[in-house]
């Protein structure tokens, strides 16, 4: 295939020359005239390991180029990969502007072309801009409807400084976006011989996906670092410690609790995570990751709270004047099949719902008041008590 790489920064300049050495013929665009002569000098614009040796070797086999003028091209070429910058505004939001002026170039650029052009961003993005955004520049400018020769689907990149070449060849997955979920021939063509199964979303998800991994690999670094700085506090080893966690792959480092849902309770973590904060306490260590998690917890509840009083809202404006608000609780166990009430977000629920002055009816067939006991059984008496 021949295909365009816009911009030639880091992922860019990745891009182009795996996309080379897999055999299509590369033609990469940027406006910064020194990244363009360093391309076709045979080097690379950035320092990543391997990568100057293959951009030679690509440029050598005439397989690589770079260029300032990519609207003269596109008509000759099958994709375009977007791969501009998307830098932080003020308020942190992500500035799409380049992103938008490199489509509408495209667009323009296929217009009076007899041939279709498949449009691959790879930029990062916040969700909805492909089909709200791009997709309509793309529309207006070509004269085309998407999926009449023109597509566009969003390709987020998972490359990390150091290892970028072995990365783009060996991704966790490969995701594409797309705006009715549909798969298309080119695109699975445009990344043969990549090692990893290909993942079909919308084009939101995938925008997210991008968004939510980053987020997770710095949830997961700054999570290690407080346990670190309460580790020298305790006098404890904290590597040690973490490399057990790292350990157990069937509830840590595993899909376990990466399931979005209602608030934890239970017997067990909510104790825990608070035993933790005190220790963080007693030592003087800020720890303001753990610190938040049962405050973060207690939203869920309270966004449960005020969805259930919205929809009696709306009941009763619409349907029901006058009539006093009933509800009924299916489960009142922190999860599924177990009797444990304790720390139940249910019940903190259901506290208060009694306190708007709604009455609540609670059914669970895993619980018998008769057959609890200690612990369990006083707690559930306390918080089911009359108001």
């Amino acid at each position: 295939m021949k295909i365009l790489v816009w911009g030639l920064g880091y992922v860019g300049a990745v891009s182009s020359a795996c996309l080379a050495s897999a055999g299509h013929e590369v033609m990469g665009v940027d406006n910064d005239m020194q990244k363009v002569g360093l391309i076709n000098a045979g080097l690379s614009p950035i320092k990543e390991p391997g990568l100057d040796t293959l951009i030679e070797t690509m440029r050598k086999a005439g397989k690589l180029g770079a260029t300032s003028f990519g609207d003269a091209l596109v008509a000759d070429f099958d994709v375009s990969i977007v791969c501009v910058g998307t830098p932080s505004d003020a308020d942190g939001s992500l500035k799409t502007g380049a992103v938008e002026q490199v489509v509408t170039q495209i667009g323009k650029a296929i217009r009076n072309s007899n041939h279709s052009h498949l449009v691959v961003v790879r930029s990062t993005l916040p969700a909805g801009t492909l089909r709200h955004v791009l997709a309509p520049i793309l529309e207006r400018e070509s004269g085309r409807t998407i999926g009449d020769g023109v597509y566009i689907v969003f390709n987020p990149e998972f490359l990390r400084e150091s290892t970028a070449i072995a990365d783009y060849w060996s991704p966790p997955y490969t995701i594409f976006g797309t705006l009715d979920m549909q798969e298309l021939p080119a695109v699975q063509f445009l990344v043969s011989g990549i090692q990893a199964p290909i993942k079909w979303v919308g084009a939101e998800e995938a925008e997210v996906v991008k968004l939510v991994g980053n987020a997770f690999h710095g949830l997961k670094a700054t999570f290690a670092n407080e346990i670190g700085r309460l580790g020298r506090a305790l006098n404890v080893d904290s590597s040690k410690v973490m490399q057990l966690i790292c350990a157990d792959t069937k509830l840590n480092i595993s899909p376990a609790y990466l399931r979005p849902g209602f608030a934890i309770g239970g017997s067990c973590l909510p104790k825990d995570i608070r035993a933790l904060n005190a220790c963080a306490a007693q030592t003087g260590v800020r720890v303001p990751i753990l610190k938040s998690l049962m405050e973060s917890n207690m939203e869920h509840v309270r966004e449960a709270h005020c969805t259930i009083l919205s929809a009696l809202k709306r009941d009763n404006d619409n349907h029901k004047p006058g009539i006093p608000a009933r509800i009924a609780v299916l489960g009142l166990g922190f999860k599924a099949h177990t009797d444990d009430v304790r720390e139940s977000p249910v019940l903190d629920l259901i506290t208060m719902l009694r306190e708007d002055g709604i009455e609540v009816v609670v059914f669970d067939p895993e619980i018998d008041i008769k057959q609890l006991t200690g612990a369990n059984r006083n707690y559930l008496q306390a918080h089911l008590t009359d108001p």
